[in-house]
């Protein structure tokens, strides 16, 4: 007995639902996830960049109301609970004083490890990111592969 036309087009587009739109739906939403990501890597590499600044252009940069985003960053570092001896502080632009272009001595010895800390993270996350695209693309391929199989075990069934 022959099946209905009406389970056959249930069939089918229950087999598309499942096997293509539910995996472009998931790709989609890591395509979002991925974007997000990609933005706090933007915000990390910014802070590196300031990090790695002299504080006399910082502070020019900051003060300047072209760069409202240097400034964001540059309250940000200001906003830094002190320093604990786990972690050393990020700059010592609360004691830069413009006048005198000085620097009290703290941290001149202690940034290079929170910038390698920071770099650190900046990998990891790159990393994350290539981990989460790969399994996009798997995700994907093995969507497309189960609906073809389900369309050439219809095709056997119906014939």
């Amino acid at each position: 007995m022959f099946p209905s036309p009406l389970s056959l087009w249930f069939s089918s587009s229950l087999s598309l639902l499942c096997f293509i739109i539910f995996p472009v739906f998931v790709l989609f939403l890591h395509l979002v996830i991925l974007f997000l990501f990609l933005l706090l890597l933007l915000h990390l590499l910014l802070l590196l960049l300031l990090c790695l600044l002299p504080p006399p252009l910082l502070l020019s940069l900051t003060t300047s109301s072209s760069y409202s985003c240097f400034s964001f960053y540059s309250s940000y570092l200001l906003l830094l609970p002190p320093p604990s001896p786990l972690l050393p502080p990020l700059t010592s632009l609360a004691s830069y004083s413009p006048s005198s272009s000085s620097f009290s001595s703290s941290s001149s010895s202690s940034s290079p490890s929170v910038l390698l800390l920071l770099l650190l993270l900046l990998i990891l996350l790159i990393l994350l990111l290539l981990l989460l695209l790969l399994f996009n693309v798997l995700f994907f391929l093995n969507g497309i592969r189960a609906w073809l199989a389900d369309r050439r075990h219809s095709a056997e069934v119906n014939s």
